[in-house]
């Protein structure tokens, strides 16, 4: 039941121009900044200008990046779609975006730093949330892992919705990839009405775990049911397995987004990628009031993730 102490975060109902080119100016750029997490056995890439996001991901037995990377030159028409790949934070989000988050564009601090990794700290443009995002990589380990903060200091309850972007591309990501995950069903955002269906099939037999460039268009789809927060994409030509866990109690869901090859605006064919995005809810989650995580007034609400990346 919702009361006066509980509020709804749409974080995108007060955009102004400036703001919107800022986080225009984040997406077309790759130049910047970099904090280096680095072990024998990965090298992780973290922007603290544009929300602490990790902007590249090399497994370094292959000298092979995992995430996808922009092919497309700079934007100049103030549009974001030139998304350059990585791993970012959707939070928070509102749903008809699921690629973005307003922290994309907030500078974040460094608080702390070691051999195995740092924190850094960012605060909201729009409400009085803080975040502060702990990326571990310990010596000789294959495992990125991120533990964040979500802070609220207001005397209101704030229910978010909040997600995870994943952007995997070439080399590791091709035509024989496919994907292994703990969940039992989905939802095809095509369907009216929209209803649970078992993963991985289409009502035409196409299995969905098999992805890969070679088709045209998008694919959208909302995976659910998780036995736990898991899923593992796997490259038999790279030999290569990216995993990510998480906790499914505060994400239940895990977006499906792939684009192969689309020969039309806005990717010109240029944009083979797949996203595994764990959220909290599906896109109409603040319109209906659930698939939200609320954060507490005067209270936070921590969220742990953890990337493995192994050979297959």
């Amino acid at each position: 039941m919702e009361t006066e102490q509980r509020r709804l975060y749409n974080p995108f109902v007060q955009v102004t121009r400036s703001e919107f080119e800022l986080h225009s100016a984040f997406m077309d750029t790759i130049q910047g900044l970099y904090i280096i997490l680095e072990n024998d056995c990965l090298r992780a890439e973290v922007s603290p200008a544009h929300g602490a996001a990790v902007r590249r991901l090399v497994y370094k037995p292959a000298n092979l990046p995992l995430f996808y990377e922009s092919t497309l030159p700079a934007a100049t028409s103030g549009r974001t779609e030139h998304v350059p790949g990585g791993w970012f934070e959707c939070f928070p989000n509102d749903g008809t975006t699921p690629g973005r988050g307003r922290e994309w564009s907030v500078p974040f601090t460094v608080t702390s730093a070691g051999a195995a990794g740092v924190t850094l700290e960012g605060r909201s443009p729009h409400a009085p949330l803080t975040i502060a995002k702990t990326y571990a990589l310990p010596a000789g380990a294959n495992v990125l892992s991120l533990s964040e903060t979500v802070t609220n200091p207001s005397d209101s309850e704030l229910a978010v919705f909040w997600g995870q972007h994943i952007m995997l591309g070439a080399p590791f990501y091709g035509a024989d990839t496919y994907i292994e995950t703990s969940a039992a069903s989905y939802f095809d955002p095509r369907e009216e009405p929209i209803l649970r269906l078992r993963w991985p099939l289409l009502n035409d037999g196409t299995d969905l775990s098999k992805v890969g460039p070679g088709t045209l268009g998008a694919k959208l789809f909302y995976l659910s049911d998780f036995a736990e927060g898991r899923y593992r994409v796997v490259s038999p030509r790279q030999k290569l397995a990216f995993e990510m866990k998480w906790d499914a109690l505060q994400f239940p869901y895990c977006w499906l987004m792939e684009n192969t090859s689309s020969g039309q605006a806005n990717w010109w064919g240029n944009r083979d990628s797949l996203c595994l995005n764990p959220f909290t809810g599906l896109p109409q989650a603040l319109r209906e009031g659930h698939g939200l995580l609320t954060i507490p007034a005067r209270g936070s609400v921590t969220a742990r993730f953890e990337v493995t990346v192994r050979p297959s």
